[in-house]
């Protein structure tokens, strides 16, 4: 049998749609026809989502079009298994299927299919996810039933309404009980397919189905498990509701924050900075979900931000990865007169990209940046956590070397000391480095400024710190001394969880409960902002905290458009981006404001 190949390159106001010829038993080989159509007069058709799966070896079905009958082509085992289950045993089956459908070798039509998908997906009757064979060991049958059975009475519940009386969990699904029937469902929710970048189909076609094998459950029941299992009594007596609701919650999350944010596009008037900002939201809020390839994740998402996407952006697979991104990045920057897209690098220097480039395919570790990450998830700046630079906007533009930034900022001095903020006594020694310092810069007394600094001046809910020091000194204190403790007698290498557990079982410092509870609430905070990071001086007297990848020598800088500061390595007359900062003292604007209205010439700052 030959090959089959594609007639031609179609363009974007064209489609290709696949029938899948019925068969009456499982093991009959797999036949389809390929025809193409203008968008305008296409037939009714669905949508495939699924995983590729591993090419090789390759699966060979018979594929005909007006040119060819029964051809020979190569498919990947996802699309082999789907093809298989989906077709029906007596009418053909028309659905849209990115391989089959978009000639994946032919670089330009590949541009402009994917440039019109959120054509393809709208106009679908429905996207069938396939999650891949039933499979007997792993219950995925009953992980189906129990899906469908909680999801559908949890129907007309809200989330917003967590006290609500919800009902109990059944006693039994399919003859199962919870401790069964739940980590079915679990193992079925951790199949490959829920982590790869699939958020932009689920925000445009309008019904989703999943099927497993041949069993299949609706969006709406997978979304209102959730609401099944938001009962404090049924995690607290099923510790198995917990492990479900941790594998579904980070795909809804970031599902639901895409589909609210593309209601909204629909009567947003307000142009492409808007636009702009949702896509460097959407980029943050599907970090880790995994592409084929990298620039699909910029590109898949611009179908569902930006209407003008073709002037901003324009979809191209003939250029290199690391310049997709970089053309992404330099157009959030542009169109949004900020620098939030930094807080999302990961500080780590890359040959092939500029420091101050994301890498947007890369998993980010959250933690990292939690207490600057605030506003990218609201659109317009006015919940900013921090305002160092007084919300002002980037005030120089792009040179023609496209892998150069230039801004413009002031300098707030070099990184003379640091120390890490480990439980192996690291935390004692930063404490004993700010109490060395003269600390000219700073607004607090020596031990104020280690403590807040330690926090990033945050509570554990991320709200300031109490600005007259009550509950939050106290805290400290009582903490410290159980730091002292832990970190004397090497009773704790890890902290965290470990001082919890310490600190509620001894009680050697106080009994009180509310003395625990500051104490603890402290901890909280400090294992949220500051655990992982490093304190650093500035031979200028300023305090911060920052990433483990600034270095002594590199210096602090603000810069226009920055919410923080920015630590940069000098690479002679240019800098390299390190980390975002916090620096005590200057976060609320006001060292800018005074840099600002005594003239201070602004220095410049070429990014590379």
């Amino acid at each position: 049998m030959e090959r089959f190949m594609y007639s031609r390159t179609i363009g974007g106001d064209e489609i290709r749609l696949v029938t899948i010829q019925p068969a009456h038993q499982e093991q009959d080989p797999v036949r389809c026809r390929i025809d193409t159509y203008g968008r305008g007069e296409c037939p009714t058709y669905e949508a495939l989502s699924y995983c590729w799966g591993s090419p090789d070896p390759p699966t060979r079905i018979c594929v005909s079009d007006a040119n060819q009958e029964g051809v020979q082509h190569s498919v990947g085992d996802g699309l082999a298994s789907a093809l298989c289950h989906l077709r029906y045993s007596d009418k053909p089956r028309r659905i849209w299927i990115d391989a089959l459908c978009i000639d994946q070798s032919n670089l330009d039509e590949k541009a402009l299919q994917v440039a019109s998908m959120d054509t393809t997906y709208k106009r679908c009757s429905q996207a069938v996810v396939w999650l891949g064979y039933a499979s007997e060991a792993q219950f995925s049958t009953l992980g189906v039933e129990a899906i469908n059975v909680i999801g559908g009475q949890s129907e007309g519940l809200s989330l917003r309404a967590l006290g609500a009386p919800r009902p109990p969990l059944p006693t039994t699904i399919g003859g199962h009980p919870p401790q069964a029937y739940l980590p079915a469902i679990q193992r079925l929710l951790e199949r490959p397919w829920f982590t790869v970048q699939t958020v932009q189909e689920f925000c445009l076609a309008p019904r989703v189905e999943f099927v497993c094998g041949f069993d299949v459950f609706s969006l709406s029941c997978y979304t209102n498990l959730q609401l099944g299992l938001l009962s404090i009594d049924e995690i607290r007596n099923v510790p198995e509701a917990y492990g479900v609701l941790t594998s579904i919650q980070p795909w809804l999350a970031s599902t639901r924050h895409v589909q609210q944010v593309t209601v909204e596009e629909e009567a947003d008037i307000e142009g492409i900075r808007m636009r702009t900002g949702r896509l460097l939201s959407h980029l943050w809020h599907t970090q880790g979900r995994s592409c084929t390839d990298a620039r699909d994740r910029i590109y898949g998402l611009l179908q569902i931000t930006l209407d003008v996407r073709d002037r901003l952006l324009p979809v191209s697979y003939t250029e290199p990865e690391a310049q997709t991104f970089t053309k992404a990045t330099r157009a959030i920057i542009r169109e949004h007169g900020h620098l939030d897209v930094f807080f999302i690098c990961h500080g780590q220097p890359c040959e092939h990209r500029p420091s101050w480039v994301p890498d947007f395919d890369a998993r980010l570790d959250r933690t990292v940046n939690l207490w600057t990450l605030a506003p990218l998830t609201v659109e317009k700046r006015t919940n900013l956590r921090y305002h160092a630079t007084a919300d002002s906007l980037i005030s120089l533009g792009m040179p023609n070397d496209r892998s150069h930034l230039i801004l413009s900022g002031y300098q707030l001095g070099t990184i003379d000391a640091m120390s890490g903020l480990g439980w192996d006594g690291a935390i004692q020694l930063a404490l004993q480095l700010v109490l060395s310092k003269a600390l000219v810069n700073s607004p607090h007394g020596q031990s104020e400024t280690f403590w807040r600094t330690i926090i990033a001046n945050r509570r554990p809910d991320t709200t300031p710190a109490d600005p007259v020091a009550n509950a939050e000194r106290s805290g400290f204190d009582l903490w410290w001394q159980g730091v002292n403790e832990l970190v004397n007698s090497q009773q704790v290498n890890h902290g965290g969880n470990e001082f919890e557990r310490w600190w509620r079982a001894v009680c050697t410092l106080t009994t009180a409960a509310d003395k625990i509870k500051e104490a603890s609430e402290y901890n909280r905070a400090f294992s949220q902002h500051g655990a992982g990071r490093v304190l650093f001086t500035t031979d200028s007297g300023f305090v911060g905290l920052s990433r483990t990848t600034i270095n002594v020598g590199d210096q602090v800088c603000l810069l226009a458009g920055g919410q923080t500061p920015f630590v940069l390595r000098s690479l002679r007359d240019k800098y390299q981006l390190v980390s975002e900062a916090y620096v005590h003292g200057i976060m609320d604007g006001k060292c800018w404001a005074d840099l600002e209205e005594s003239k201070t010439e602004r220095l410049t700052f070429v990014l590379v």
